[in-house]
């Protein structure tokens, strides 16, 4: 299986030293314990790992929704797929029409189904492939110079709804925190949130319109001490290498600060490919933390 998106901040290069962890420090089993993933984005690494029980979740509804779809009607959507693309053949401006859905009146009125066709159109045919939304949560990217055949994979569609009607796979559209009671020991939680801005004009937050602070970066990593501490679960989070996030889980900010100092702060390298201009897609330095063993922690 392959992400059903291209996403901007997506995890398919993180794959190899993701599944490092789970081969050494990280004791997790996925046939036995559960994996959570509350930011899931476009999944990489969840349909990489293909557990067979897991929470997915993501604050952003299309996404859900999409994912919702593609389990229960992926015929119907592959056949709603197939009259999107033969009208963006015929005229570009058919892609601008299916963007403005969400300004219309209609929009309340159009049917899940058609908006989780709708979702893989613009992500498939926009500029970059980047999701991104308004202040009135309405998706404003132009159309992009892209290959119109990608847009229907239908093999992989077939194959990510077979994976999760014959497994056990909760979708949620919450926020992060929801996840919360139904973690248990040696479960994993994978949190991989709208980054830490590098600098003032980096904005990789616009996934929905609500944003994600710095409050909510200091929520989710005291509800990471939670699950490491009172569930024994085990933590993995991804997020930018800025000196914020380092000391966050360096246990070096007073108002964040548990009693003892649950995880490895690793620094990877990250190819960023949003970039319009090729010179300036360049690796740029992000941060991988991770929670020390259940027993080192006791």
């Amino acid at each position: 299986m392959k992400p059903l998106l291209k996403w901007v901040g997506g995890k398919r290069w993180l794959i190899p030293e993701f599944e490092k962890k789970l081969n050494s420090v990280i004791k997790f089993n996925k046939d036995e314990n559960s994996y959570f993933e509350p930011f899931v984005g476009a999944g990489a690494i969840f349909f990489r790992i293909k557990p067979k029980n897991a929470v997915i979740n993501d604050y952003n509804w299309e996404l859900i929704n999409l994912y919702t779809q593609v389990k229960e009607k992926p015929l119907e959507l592959i056949n709603i797929l197939k009259e999107m693309v033969k009208k963006l053949e015929v005229n570009q401006t058919y892609y601008y029409e299916i963007r403005n859905w969400d300004r219309s009146e209609k929009w309340i009125n159009i049917l899940d189904i058609e908006k989780a066709a709708r979702t893989i159109f613009l992500n498939k045919s926009c500029f970059n492939g980047l999701y991104r939304v308004n202040q009135s949560g309405q998706f404003n990217v132009p159309i992009g110079k892209n290959n119109i055949s990608n847009i229907l994979d239908i093999d992989n569609l077939l194959e990510v709804s077979k994976y999760l009607n014959n497994n056990n796979i909760i979708m949620k559209n919450d926020d992060f925190e929801s996840v919360g009671s139904l973690v248990k020991s040696r479960d994993l939680l994978y949190f991989d949130p709208p980054y830490d801005p590098i600098d003032s004009t980096a904005k990789f937050t616009e996934y929905t319109n609500k944003g994600f602070t710095r409050n909510d970066q200091i929520r989710l990593k005291i509800f990471s001490d939670y699950l490491i501490r009172e569930k024994k679960a085990n933590v993995i989070i991804s997020n930018s290498s800025t000196e914020f996030i380092k000391k966050l889980y360096s246990n070096e900010l007073e108002y964040a600060k548990s009693e003892v100092k649950y995880y490895i702060i690793e620094v990877v390298h990250a190819n960023r490919n949003i970039n319009s201009n090729p010179k300036k897609r360049e690796k740029i330095k992000e941060v991988l933390i991770y929670s020390r063993g259940k027993e080192e922690n006791e």
